[in-house]
């Protein structure tokens, strides 16, 4: 009967320390939730993730980067082109040989503007790959940037660092949709603002904004799969159709070579 006294204060102690640590945290996360909101509109955003089921440590890493993170995000898992694709796929008419990786690419990606579209407490979607680099707090500058261009500037910012050249990169399959790639005067004028660049054809898909208006031209445009996705969606009868931007600085890192996406 001694001890049970005792015992049963500090449990209390205990118990009232723990609730009292979990209403610190909570407000502690508000707090940084509505200091994040006074940078950008938080509510604007969802963040979607590419992620092959297989692919668990990419998973993993990717959570770990994003556990911070004040925006929404979800993992949309990737269509693994070494398998049987979904039965509403697109058809696929490639007009050179495409490697299975190329395929599933393109198929998430269309996955991930459908359910993009669906969502209706979005307006902006930052899709990624899960070969990305996140720095610390990256959401701060890079939607801050979304906020002051998009719709209005642009419909789509590349925001991954961008390795190659597009005209050097492409070959000659595709230059039927490209003859600028040998007659500079015919490539879009870029036009530079502070932040951001408007900009013609860019490679990569690893991690881009984007906004309804262009994730509905894309999904609408695009009836049939015929090269890579970061070709494609540059084919004149697409681009045209609204206005694409890269990222001047601050740029999201990624690990190509590494990738098991595409």
């Amino acid at each position: 009967m001694k001890l049970f006294v005792p015992i049963s204060i500090t449990l209390l102690i205990i118990i009232i320390l723990l609730i009292l640590l979990g209403i610190l945290l909570r407000r502690d996360k508000f707090i940084n939730k509505i200091q994040h909101t006074k940078l950008f509109k938080i509510n604007n955003y969802h963040i979607y993730v590419i992620n092959l089921k297989r692919s668990t440590e990419r998973k993993n890493n990717m959570i770990k980067q994003l556990e911070n993170c004040p925006i929404p995000w979800t993992i949309i898992e990737a269509i693994d082109g070494t398998k049987k694709l979904p039965s509403d796929s697109i058809p696929i008419k490639p007009i050179r040989p495409m490697k299975p990786g190329e395929i599933g690419c393109f198929l998430s990606h269309i996955k991930v503007w459908k359910t993009f579209l669906a969502n209706v407490d979005t307006t902006i979607a930052i899709i990624m790959e899960d070969d990305c680099i996140l720095p610390d707090k990256w959401w701060n500058s890079i939607c801050s940037v979304c906020d002051k261009y998009m719709p209005n500037i642009c419909n789509y910012i590349h925001l991954h660092k961008i390795l190659y050249k597009f005209y050097m990169t492409i070959g000659n399959d595709v230059i039927d949709y490209f003859p600028e790639k040998n007659n500079k005067h015919l490539r879009d004028v870029e036009i530079d603002y502070s932040d951001i660049i408007i900009t013609g054809p860019q490679l990569g898909m690893s991690c881009y904004a984007i906004d309804k208006k262009a994730a509905l031209k894309l999904l609408t445009s695009i009836k049939t799969i015929i090269t890579a996705i970061d070709v494609q969606i540059h084919f004149p009868t697409i681009r045209k159709q609204f206005q694409w931007g890269k990222l001047k600085k601050n740029q999201i890192e990624h690990n190509l070579y590494k990738s098991t996406i595409s």
